[in-house]
Parts: C-alpha cells; structure tokens; sequence
C-alpha cells in the first residue's frame, strides 16, 4: 500500500529557561528517534534524520475505532508543532513520560480533524485519565462524536436560553482565584430547577446545561483572560452553594434531568474543574447527594471539598478573596460574572410554571 510521508521541520528552542522544558524536549527527541526507526524498518524508506518530524499518511487506509472499521480521514491541515506541544507541557506542568504519551496521542488522534483536536485540550484529557493513552483516545474519540451529533460547535452562534434561565444563577466570574484560575458559581439551592423544567421542559434543561459549559470552555471572555494570564486557561475554581435546598429540589423528574446533564458534563467536559467548594447544605443535600454520587466519576470525587457551614466564609479565603463572590454569597461581595453571561445571583421562582 502506497506511503506519503510528510516531512516537518522540528524546531527546538535552543534557549530553554528551565530543566523541564529541557527534559520535556529530550523526552519528546527520544520519542521521535524511536519513532522515526520503526518507520525506517517498516517501510525500507530513505534515512530520516531525527531533526525532521514524520507524519505519515496513508491514501487508503482504514482505522479500527471502537470495534468498527472506519475510511480513514484526512490528518488535520496544520499537525501539532514542537512549540504548542512544548508551550503545553509548561501549562500543564506535564513531566517527560506525559509529554511523550501526548504526542503518542498526536499520531493516534490524526485521522479525527477537528478544531478540539489541538495538544491543550487533548492535554486535558490526558491529565483526567491519569495518563491512560487508550482512555484518553476512546474518550477523546466519543466527545467529538458527541459534538458533531449535538451542533455543539456552533451552540454559542445558534442558541440563547430563554430570559427565565437568568434566574438560574450559575456562571463565571470576572475574578479568580489564588492561582490566577477562574472562579465558577452555581447556587443551586437559590434556583427554581422545578419551575424552569415543568414551563421548558427537559430538552431546554440540557441545552442551557450545554450553553453554560461552551461559555466556560471556549466562550469570549477567555481572549482577555489569556491576554492577562499569558496563557491558556486551564481549569477554574467551582463553588456550589447549597443555602435554600428544599424537597422541589429532589423531585424525581428535575433529578433525573440534572443526573443527564452531570454525566453529560463528566463524558464531554472533563478536567475544567481543579476543585469544587461545597458550602451551606441543608441537612436534605444528604438525599440529593445520594441520588447524584453513582453518576460523578472518581476523578471528579476526589475534587470535592465540603466547607463547614459555620465557617465556611473563613475557610474560602484560603482558595480565593471572598470580596470577588456575589453579595448572596459574601456579605461584603460585589462579584459580577462576566459579560457573556448575567445571572440573577439571587435566583427565584419561575412564573407561569405548570
């Protein structure tokens, strides 16, 4: 079968500022020597000098994905460089050994074209499943699928949740954390869930569950955060505040509308969340924690932290300065979310519900 291989100067910096970077180069070297020889062995082709990093693409081929042969794609017009894998190393502190399995994951993922398809997020979903290269593949591989089944590439351009939605107070902020991350708010007691279901019912429930998470993944505020920060974001801070949970809260039918919507969130979003700060649960969170504990993985478990209610104004400051938070949250607060979004922190009841 006829082989086209493309050739591709790799650059690597020759003023490398730290012994990571100069790890993660030599590891990333290594990888391509071996890679290169194997090619070489395979294919009896002309010496590659091991500057020059290989693409191959095969004019018909085919590629088992997930137990079904599959026409091969086209690789992406413009393959990863040296440079964006080596600039997401340093984001993501990836040692030697993840930096190669992400570009084992660069020639693996080459036949799926698709602007996500790019070595920050595929990092992403590295660092999620522990480095698990066949994972992270399969998932990676069942996200985008999902995204092209679901228009979620052009949810932002195409949908606007209805004005009642304002209601439910949840989005980002315009300040952040310690870290320099964002800071994420939910204050799912405050929200009337029940109202919003019974008058739009449960397909708009998920959209706007969808509309919330494009925003925090690839929305415009991110242009000013990555101007400031000088460099991609990462993951965020998430607080849930629970204050005002009550039994319309766990009615089965907004339960089981919130349960998709977490394993939606969990299959498709994974690793935007550094940790998610739990604050001011009536003793009734008890039941819902119960119900929603089988459908959060255990990555995302271990992310968890249960505030003391008395003292949980004290124990954020350790994350965050609390005057950044809405006032229904801090007392001496004047949070406001970013633009792209302007919820009702104080939350409400939803007129006109059935």
């Amino acid at each position: 079968m006829k082989r086209i291989f493309l050739l591709l100067l790799l650059r690597i910096p020759r003023d490398a500022e730290s012994a990571h970077a100069a790890q993660t180069q030599a590891a990333f070297l290594s990888f391509l020597r071996r890679h290169h020889q194997e090619h070489s062995e395979q294919t009896n082709s002309e010496e590659i000098t091991p500057n020059l990093l290989v693409v191959e693409e095969q004019t018909q081929a085919t590629v088992r994905t997930q137990g079904r042969i599959a026409v091969k794609a086209p690789p992406p017009e413009q393959p990863w460089s040296f440079d964006q894998i080596n600039e997401t190393a340093n984001v993501w502190a990836l040692s030697p050994d993840e930096t190669m399995k992400l570009s084992m994951l660069q020639e693996r993922l080459q036949n799926l074209p698709h602007p996500k398809n790019n070595p920050h997020d595929v990092a992403r979903f590295l660092k999620e499943y522990s480095g698990d290269v066949e994972q992270c593949e399969s998932q990676f591989r069942q996200m985008i699928e999902w995204r092209q089944n679901t228009n979620a590439d052009s949810f932002l351009e195409n949908y606007q949740p209805p004005k009642d939605f304002a209601k439910f107070p949840a989005g980002i902020l315009k300040g952040r954390d310690w870290d320099g991350d964002p800071v994420h708010v939910e204050r799912t007691g405050a929200a009337d869930g029940l109202g919003l279901l019974r008058k739009y019912g449960r397909e708009e429930m998920v959209k706007h569950g969808i509309w919330l998470r494009e925003i925090q993944s690839r929305g415009e505020w991110l242009e000013e955060y990555e101007r400031e920060e000088g460099h991609k974001m990462k993951s965020f801070t998430v607080i849930m505040d629970f204050k005002d949970l009550n039994r319309r809260h766990l009615t089965p039918s907004l339960m089981s509308a919130g349960q998709e919507i977490s394993k939606l969130v969990t299959d498709n979003y994974p690793g935007y969340a550094k940790r998610f700060l739990v604050i001011r649960t009536p003793g009734i969170f008890h039941f819902a924690w119960n119900a929603f504990k089988p459908f959060i993985d255990e990555s995302t478990r271990k992310k968890i932290v249960f505030l003391k209610d008395k003292d949980y104004y004290e124990d954020l400051k350790q994350y965050l300065d609390p005057s950044i938070l809405p006032i229904e949250i801090c007392p001496e607060g004047s949070g406001q979310a970013i633009d792209e979004i302007s919820p009702a922190w104080e939350g409400g009841l939803i007129g006109n519900a059935k």
